[in-house]
């Protein structure tokens, strides 16, 4: 009985060192009321300045941390439908 004991108070012990360890996430959901177009992403990038890539069915949105810029075939995109993204060594994000 004591050894079933202390392997309980070992097992709290141990597991409550790794909550105390752990690091806390903020998540921030974005979506349409930030000025994203569409709700549904296919493919998410980052560039060298942080900006985030978001591609949708209806363009590409780039958020600045704030608000979503949206750009579609009716302002420099051959296609409103995004699937992924590609970040090459020079920093160009390509968009398929």
């Amino acid at each position: 009985m004591k050894k079933i004991k202390f392997i309980i108070l070992f097992c709290l012990f141990v597991f409550s060192a790794f909550h105390i360890n752990s690091q806390e996430y903020k998540f921030e959901h974005l979506g349409v009321r930030q000025g994203l177009s569409h709700s549904f992403i296919y493919t998410l990038d980052q560039d060298n300045n942080g900006l985030l890539i978001v591609g949708t069915g209806e363009g590409v949105g780039v958020y600045d941390g704030k608000y979503f810029q949206m750009f579609n075939s009716s302002n420099r995109l051959a296609e409103n439908f995004v699937s992924s993204s590609l970040t090459d060594s020079k920093g160009n994000i390509w968009f398929g």
